[in-house]
């Protein structure tokens, strides 16, 4: 368990998404970075999705659309949107954020 890592991120939507990763699914957060994809890459499924998601929502008092919570492809995309709703910051470093918002304008062109 590095602990060290944790108290630096500590408070941030990125930290307890990699925590229920982790009790959820046994997960090595080591083995996690913001690009990570939660089906592909870590292997979670839509079920596991759902209710890790979930658990994040209640954790951080928000409610979010099943539509947007079935578009969160990546651990750092998750982190984003479940900050955007909280107001909590992301952890998520500026330029994955920026990535993200890229292509986000290119969906709406």
């Amino acid at each position: 368990h590095t602990e060290g890592y944790a108290l630096i991120m500590e408070n941030t939507v990125y930290a307890l998404i990699l925590g229920i990763l982790s009790e959820r699914l046994g997960t090595d957060q080591s083995q996690v970075c913001e690009g990570s994809r939660l089906i592909e890459d870590i292997g979670a499924n839509s079920l596991d999705l759902v209710i890790m998601l979930s658990e994040a929502e209640d954790r951080l008092g928000i409610s979010i659309t099943d539509e947007e919570l079935l578009g969160m492809k990546t651990v750092g995309a998750a982190a984003l949107k479940l900050a955007e709703y909280s107001g909590l910051p992301s952890g998520i470093s500026e330029d994955f954020a920026q990535v993200g918002e890229d292509n986000e304008d290119e969906e709406k062109d």
